[in-house]
C-alpha cells in the first residue's frame, strides 16, 4: 500500500476554498462540527471545502475518477477526512500551547515572510497566478507561514537534549551520490534589456581581454558582483532556476556560457568548481565547506523535528479532542465497494478505524492482534502499511515551508522562504 499523508497534508495546509466543485461553492457544504480540541470547534464544511479543492487540483472530481485514485492508494473517505482533520488537530493544538507558553507571532513577521516570496515575481499578478496554482489565497498562505512561525518558536523552547542526535556523517554518506557532480558557479547578471552590454563583456571575457570576476564586480547588477560573481554550489546545495541550471550542467570547470535568459534577467555563467565524490566518505573533511554547512542544517532541522513531534504527540494526548463521525451527504464520500474488492475494503475500514484511535490517543490493540481477530472471522487481513499509518508524518510535513512548492512562469522551483540551502533566483 502507498502512503499518501504527505498529499493530503499538503493539501489541508494550502487549500481554503476559491469555490469551483460542488462543496467550495457553498454547494453540498452540510454544516455541523467535525471535532472539538478543548472546545475549540473544527467545522466540517472546512474539511470538505480542503478535500474539495484537492480534487481539483488533482482533476478527481468526478465519482470514477475519485473513488479510482482513492483505491489506488487503498484510501476510503473516511481515511481522508481523518488526515485533513489530523493536520487542523494539530495545527490547533499548536496554537493553544503557543498560547498558554504566551508565544506570539506578529503580523510584521508573517508581512516579511510573504515580501520576501512575492518579490521573486515580477508583478504581483504573477505571485498570484502562483497562488492560484497552489489553490491558495494569499491568506491561506498567511496562515500557514504563521503556523510555520508558531512551530519554529516552540522549537526553540524545546529541549533536545534527549532527542537521539542525527549523525552528519551518517546523512552526508547517504546523500553522496547526489553530491557527486554538483557544480559550483559565478555570473555575471544583466537587465533584460541589456543585451548588447551581455554579448560585449561576452565577448571581452572569451579574447580574454576581461577577467571574469573583475566584469562580474563591474556590470553585475546583483550582489554577488562584490564576491566575483560566485554564487555557491548547485542543487542540493542551492537551488538556481531551470534556465540557469540547465545552462550550468552543460559547462566543463572554467568555461564560460553563451548568454542565458531567465525570468531575472540575462546571465553569463562561468564553472568554477565540480565536486566529485570519493569512492567512500569516511570524514565530512572530504566535502567541501558549504556541504558541511548543509549536511549540519538538515540534521539539526531533524533533531528540533524530532523533539516537536515528541512535544506535539504528548500535548495531543493530553488534549480533551473529540472526532465526529463524518456525515454520509459530504460531497467527496462515494460507494467504495465500486473500486475495492470486499476484503481489501474491510481491512482498510479496520486500518481507518485504529488510525483515528491513535491521534485521538486511545488505546489500541496492535497489528498482531487485529490480524488475530481478523482470523478468528474466517477472513485474512491484507498485507500492507495501510491507509492509517502515516499520518503523523504527513501532518509533521504539512508544518514545513517545503510542503508549499512554489514555482514562477516558467515553472522553476523556488526555494522555501528560510530554507538554508541557499538562492533559488540565481
Amino acid at each position: 500500500m502507498k502512503k499518501i499523508s504527505k498529499i493530503l497534508a499538503a493539501a489541508a495546509a494550502a487549500a481554503l476554498c476559491a469555490g469551483v466543485l460542488a462543496g467550495c461553492s457553498g454547494e453540498g457544504l452540510t454544516g455541523g462540527v467535525a471535532a472539538t480540541v478543548n472546545g475549540v470547534e473544527i467545522q466540517e464544511d472546512e474539511v470538505t471545502r480542503d478535500i474539495q479543492k484537492m480534487r481539483e487540483q488533482r482533476n478527481i472530481t468526478s465519482e470514477e475518477s475519485w473513488g479510482k485514485w482513492m483505491a489506488e492508494y487503498n484510501y476510503i473517505p473516511e481515511a481522508v477526512r481523518n488526515d485533513i482533520l489530523d493536520t487542523k488537530i494539530n495545527n490547533e493544538v499548536l496554537r493553544q500551547e503557543a498560547a498558554a507558553l504566551e508565544i506570539t507571532v506578529d503580523q510584521s513577521e508573517i508581512d516579511d515572510y510573504v515580501t520576501q516570496m512575492s518579490s521573486r515575481y515580477e508583478s504581483p499578478e504573477k505571485w498570484h497566478e502562483a497562488l492560484d496554482k497552489l489553490g491558495m489565497t494569499e491568506d491561506d498562505y498567511r496562515e500557514n507561514i504563521e503556523n510555520n512561525l508558531y512551530k519554529q518558536k516552540i522549537q526553540e523552547t524545546l529541549d533536545t537534549s534527549g532527542v537521539e542526535a542525527a549523525d552528519p556523517l551518517t546523512y552526508a554518506q547517504s546523500y553522496l551520490t547526489t553530491f557527486d557532480g554538483v557544480k559550483r558557479s559565478s555570473h555575471i547578471l544583466f537587465d533584460a534589456a541589456d543585451e548588447a552590454t551581455a554579448a560585449e563583456v561576452l565577448a571581452k571575457l572569451r579574447s580574454g581581454e576581461l577577467d571574469f570576476a573583475e566584469a562580474a564586480k563591474t556590470y553585475s547588477k546583483d550582489g554577488s558582483g562584490a564576491d566575483g560573481g560566485d554564487v555557491g554550489w548547485g542543487d542540493p546545495i542551492n537551488t538556481f532556476v531551470t534556465d540557469y541550471q540547465k545552462a550550468l550542467d552543460e559547462l566543463e570547470v572554467g568555461q564560460v556560457s553563451d548568454l542565458v535568459p531567465s525570468q531575472y534577467g540575462i546571465h553569463i555563467i562561468k564553472c568554477t568548481e565540480v565536486f566529485n565524490a570519493p569512492d567512500e566518505l569516511t570524514s565530512l573533511d572530504q566535502l567541501p565547506d558549504a556541504f558541511v554547512e548543509y549536511v549540519n542544517a538538515q540534521t539539526a532541522s531533524s533533531d528540533a523535528d524530532s523533539a516537536y513531534t515528541t512535544w506535539l504527540d504528548d500535548k495531543r494526548k493530553a488534549a480533551d479532542i473529540t472526532v465526529n463521525p463524518m456525515p454520509e451527504n459530504v460531497p467527496y464520500n462515494v460507494d467504495m465497494s465500486k473500486y475495492l474488492d470486499a476484503e481489501t475494503l474491510e481491512t482498510i475500514k479496520e486500518q481507518t478505524t485504529q488510525q483515528q484511535a491513535e491521534f485521538l490517543g486511545e488505546e489500541v490493540a496492535d497489528e498482531t492482534e487485529v490480524e488475530a481477530e481478523a482470523g478468528e472471522d474466517g477472513e485474512q487481513a491484507a498485507d500492507g502499511e495501510g491507509s492509517g499509518e502515516g499520518s503523523g508524518e504527513g501532518a509533521d510535513s504539512s508544518g514545513d515551508d517545503g510542503a508549499i512548492q512554489f514555482v514562477d512562469a516558467d515553472g522553476n522551483t523556488l526555494a522555501p522562504i528560510g530554507d538554508s540551502s541557499g538562492s533559488s533566483s540565481e
